[in-house]
């Protein structure tokens, strides 16, 4: 287990994920951002802003409960600090309109305790994000970019 204590930019419960600000100091991971969803570790102590927190980076923390073992937990879109199943992070995503980072935080290795293995945030681009036009006749639209340098030429597109 490798522990490291750092300054807690804002209230901190034991058991949140948290990531480094550019402060240097910690705060609630939350999904919304590549940076914020940059998981350092789970906090194992409360903390309040600017008390120092101790923070697990790769051990296995046993103070959970209802925990499904062999089941993963990513940071809540929704709930910073929370760790929620696939699932939740999914329903939250579908529910709302922004992109979310997925992180995979570690793995349940028993009902109350969770291996930390904290993986890259992957960007989960929102289903639910469209371009909305008024009326097709203001704008006129030949092609589309994509983030990868594609386009779909919209003469040729078939709906």
């Amino acid at each position: 287990m490798s522990v490291v204590s750092l300054v807690a930019d804002e209230a901190i419960s034991a058991g949140n994920a948290v990531y480094v600000t550019p402060a240097g100091k910690v705060a609630n991971a939350i999904a919304t951002s590549r940076d914020t969803a940059s998981v350092a570790g789970l906090a194992l102590n409360d903390a309040s802003t600017g008390a120092l927190v101790r923070v697990d980076v790769d051990g296995v923390f046993s103070s959970f409960s209802g925990l499904t073992p062999g089941q993963y937990l990513y940071v809540s879109l929704l709930t910073p600090g929370a760790l929620v199943t696939f699932a939740q992070l999914a329903a939250d995503l579908a529910a709302s309109t922004v992109d979310a980072f997925m992180t995979n935080v570690g793995e349940a290795v028993s009902t109350t305790s969770f291996s930390i293995s904290v993986e890259p945030p992957q960007l989960l681009a929102n289903p639910n994000s469209y371009l909305l036009l008024e009326s097709s006749t203001v704008s006129q639209f030949d092609a589309l970019l994509l983030e990868n340098g594609s386009f779909i030429d919209l003469e040729t597109a078939s709906a």
